[in-house]
């Protein structure tokens, strides 16, 4: 039941602690709607009207008379502002000029169990124009904090009356979350435990920690715990030393250059675990990323990338004696320079620039792989290492050159038959016809295998015994003209 202390001048203001100017008092038996009467001065003598009106600081005189009131406070339109019931005449046991008034308005500040006592009753306006007024307790509202319940649970209860927002978590506090929490975001202010590859596991410390649950939403909205939004005009200066950022994480071992302390650092851990219904290339689909990275930059004013990072190798010094920086999705606008992925050696010997490789049970169908707008493969390097070639037209069936038993081979488009090879010596060998406009010789000619000629550079000037075949005739055909090393030759030929 509240207490009244009936003493002539009230003053009453709305929610905001502001005066309710004009505003209106009606007094009711306790719980009921039935009028009861209030005084404008102690003895109780001269009644008030019903509503009261209160002037234009909020104020009013009201003595309460004897019984337990409903008093209903009301702006000028009879708009209800608050409803308190129970109000009973408390005078006799408060008077301003005595020391049980004292002893009665510090229970009420220290009261714990009216929700209307305590820092309901401490008013608190902000410094500058345009503040507005409050109280301690609507100020303490703005924030919940777990230690102010008795769990994590409660508060989020408290929480939930209100809509979403932040629920802190002090030092040294326990906190044991509900099942669902979408609404909420707990800031835990102390170091704690948390899960980053299971729904429950240990071993991974956090020193500033958010847990956050996301709800279903609307297909328009994009949720996140946490966001940095970051509007720069402009710095006057380019380069990354003068970069404007959203975000800046330093890692680095403390005295690293003479450190013989053993332990892994990075700069950041990033783990993401999906799950859905089985997509179908529709709605359906459930994608998840790392990392998702949109970059752009106006043409003409500069060098723009999705991703650019420099690793070095320091000596004692810490002067690097190995670079590497790798860029990737490279627009350098003052150039016209346009490419996926580079990766540029800055100081030193680098191994190599790229590098694929297959590992544990772990394979590649393809190591590289090309394909136009089309849809076509125009150039690929298998598992096998065989590189595949195809027209861009996709006219020409595709031929494939593989390294196979000391051999270079050109396979067919259907990658099985060898149309050429050339052996670790030199040897070529096509089971098709050769073409060419010239055909030139070097060496000894060797014997070959039956059916074939061995053609040579080496001359002699005598020959073997005649054999049993017709005699030239007098007259060739014709004659080939050739040279033999640097001396022009004549072959003659003759009809079959």
């Amino acid at each position: 039941m509240a207490a009244f202390q009936s003493l002539p001048l009230i003053a009453v203001s709305d929610d905001a602690g502001l005066p309710l100017v004009g505003g209106k008092i009606f007094a009711y038996e306790s719980g009921t709607t039935t009028l009861k009467i209030t005084f404008s001065d102690t003895a109780q003598t001269v009644q008030n009207t019903n509503p009261i009106i209160l002037n234009a600081r909020g104020e009013a005189l009201m003595v309460l008379g004897a019984g337990a009131y409903t008093l209903q406070f009301a702006r000028a339109d009879n708009t209800i502002v608050r409803t308190v019931n129970g109000v009973v005449d408390d005078t006799a046991a408060l008077s301003l000029t005595s020391s049980a008034a004292t002893a009665a308005i510090r229970a009420d500040l220290s009261n714990t169990i009216d929700p209307l006592k305590n820092s309901a009753l401490v008013g608190r306006k902000a410094k500058g124009d345009n503040a507005t007024a409050t109280t301690l307790d609507a100020l303490a509202d703005r924030s919940i904090s777990v230690s102010d319940y008795a769990n994590a649970t409660a508060a989020f209860a408290q929480l939930s009356l209100t809509g979403t927002g932040t629920i802190d978590v002090p030092n040294n506090v326990a906190a044991t979350l509900p099942t669902d929490y979408a609404i909420a975001v707990f800031d835990y202010k102390s170091q704690g435990v948390f899960h980053a590859y299971a729904e429950s596991e240990t071993g991974r410390i956090a020193k500033r920690l958010l847990r956050s649950q996301h709800g279903a939403h609307t297909g328009t909205q994009q949720v996140s715990v946490w966001a940095l939004e970051h509007r720069p005009t402009g710095g006057g200066f380019n380069g990354a030393a003068n970069a404007d950022m959203a975000a800046n994480i330093s890692v680095i071992k403390r005295n690293y250059l003479t450190s013989t302390v053993q332990g892994e650092i990075d700069g950041m851990n990033i783990v993401v675990r999906q799950g859905g219904p089985a997509g179908n290339g529709s709605n359906l689909n459930s994608d998840c990323a790392g990392i998702l990275i949109d970059v752009g930059i106006k043409t003409g004013v500069g060098f723009a990338a999705a991703y650019e990072a420099s690793t070095a190798v320091f000596d004692a010094a810490g002067a690097s004696i190995r670079k590497i920086q790798t860029q990737v999705g490279v627009m350098d606008t003052t150039t016209n320079t346009y490419l996926g992925f580079v990766a540029i050696a800055e100081v030193g010997l680098i191994d190599d620039g790229l590098r694929l490789l297959s590992s544990g049970t772990g394979s590649y169908t393809n190591y590289v792989r090309f394909i136009n707008t089309g849809g076509l493969d125009v150039f690929k390097v298998d598992a096998a290492g065989r590189i595949v070639l195809t027209a861009v037209s996709g006219a020409t069936p595709s031929k494939t050159i593989r390294s196979l038993n000391a051999s270079l081979s050109i396979l067919d488009h259907a990658g099985t038959t060898e149309i050429l090879v050339v052996s670790d010596i030199g040897d070529v060998t096509a089971p098709g016809i050769v073409k060419g406009s010239r055909l030139m010789a070097g060496g000894t000619s060797v014997a070959g295998g039956a059916g074939t000629i061995s053609f040579g550079s080496t001359t002699t000037a005598t020959v073997g015994a005649a054999g049993a075949a017709a005699a030239q005739p007098a007259a060739p055909l014709g004659y080939l003209t050739a040279f033999l090393g640097t001396t022009p030759i004549k072959i003659p030929y003759h009809n079959a």
